[in-house]
C-alpha cells in the first residue's frame, strides 16, 4: 500500500535520478548542441565568409555566439540562422525528444567590424580622365562607375573607367557622395597638366604629386590598401603615363613663365654688299631659330 511517506521517498528518488542523469547528460548535450550550430553555421558559404573567429558556446539551454562580423545584417543573419537551426535529439528520441528544442535562448556578443571600402585611382591628362576603382560589390561597382561617368562628363571632360568587385577585402560604404562631389570639382577645374588622385569610396580625393619619384608615387598610391597585384600592369602603365605627361607639362608652363618675365630681346641688323649680317639676344633657341 502506498503510504504519503513512500511517495514522497518515490517523488524524491525520482527527482533524484532525473538530477543524475541531467548532470551526465549536460555535457553531452550541450556539446552537441554547439555542434549543431557549427554545422548551421557553414551550410552558409557566403555568410560564413563575412564572420571572423566566431566561438560557439552552449551552457545549460542557452547558446552564445562570440566573434566579429562585418556588418549589423552579418550579426542578425548568424543569430537567426544559429536561433532557428538548432535542435538536438536528447536521450536518443525518448519521450518524442526528438521534437524538442532545449535550447531557449540565443545570446550574441557578436562585435561589427567592416572592412575598409573599396579604392579608386584618378589619372588625368588635359580634361581627360582614367579611373581605376575597386568596390565591394556588383551593386555598388555598378552605381559607382555610372554615376563617376556622370559627374565626369558633366564638367566637359572624357573617361575610361575599369571597375571590378572584391567582396572578400572589401565593403560597401555607405554614401558615395563625398567622392562624387569630389570628382565633379576636379573634373571642373582641370587643368592642362593633369594629375593624379586617389580615394576610398565614400571619402574625399587625395592629390598625388607627380614631381616626386616613380616609387614615392607608388608607395603614395598602395596607402589605399592596394596589393602588388593591384599594382599591374594597367594601373602601373597608367600612372607612369600619367608622371611623365605631368612632368612635361610643368616644364613647359615654367619655360613659358621664365621667358615671360625675360625683358624683350633686342637684334641688330646690318648689311654688306649683298650679306646681311643679324646679332642681338632673345630668349629662347626656339625664338632664335624663329
Amino acid at each position: 500500500m502506498m503510504t504519503l511517506g513512500r511517495w514522497l521517498f518515490a517523488l524524491l528518488m525520482l527527482a533524484a535520478f532525473w538530477a543524475v542523469g541531467w548532470w551526465w547528460l549536460r555535457p553531452q548535450m550541450e556539446q552537441r548542441i554547439a555542434d549543431r550550430a557549427w554545422t548551421i553555421l557553414n551550410s552558409d558559404a557566403a555568410l560564413q565568409r563575412r564572420v571572423t573567429g566566431v566561438k560557439i558556446e552552449a551552457s545549460g539551454q542557452t547558446v552564445s555566439l562570440h566573434g566579429e562580423v562585418r556588418s549589423p545584417a552579418d550579426r542578425a543573419a548568424v543569430r537567426d540562422l544559429v536561433t532557428s537551426g538548432v535542435r538536438v535529439s536528447v536521450l536518443g528520441g525518448w519521450l518524442g525528444s526528438a521534437d524538442w528544442n532545449p535550447v531557449q535562448s540565443v545570446l550574441d556578443d557578436l562585435q561589427i567590424a567592416p572592412l575598409p571600402p573599396g579604392w579608386a585611382v584618378l589619372c588625368v591628362q588635359g580634361r581627360d580622365a582614367t579611373l581605376h576603382s575597386v568596390a565591394a560589390t556588383d551593386a555598388e561597382a555598378s552605381a559607382w562607375e555610372s554615376l563617376a561617368q556622370d559627374r565626369w562628363r558633366s564638367g566637359g571632360g572624357r573617361i575610361k573607367t575599369s571597375v571590378s568587385v572584391d567582396p572578400d577585402r572589401y565593403d560597401e560604404t555607405s554614401d558615395l557622395n563625398t567622392t562624387l562631389e569630389g570628382l565633379k570639382r576636379e573634373a571642373e577645374r582641370a587643368a592642362a597638366e593633369g594629375g593624379l588622385w586617389i580615394a576610398r569610396l565614400g571619402q574625399g580625393w587625395q592629390r598625388v604629386d607627380l614631381g616626386a619619384s616613380e616609387a614615392v608615387v607608388k608607395s603614395r598610391v598602395l596607402e589605399l590598401g592596394l596589393s602588388e597585384a593591384d599594382w599591374g600592369k594597367p594601373l602601373r602603365a597608367e600612372v607612369s603615363a600619367t608622371r611623365v605627361a605631368y612632368q612635361k607639362a610643368v616644364a613647359t608652363r615654367q619655360e613659358r613663365e621664365r621667358l615671360a618675365a625675360l625683358p624683350p630681346g633686342h637684334v641688330f641688323l646690318a648689311a654688306r654688299g649683298d650679306k646681311l649680317m643679324l646679332r642681338g639676344a632673345v630668349g629662347s633657341s626656339q625664338m632664335k631659330n624663329a
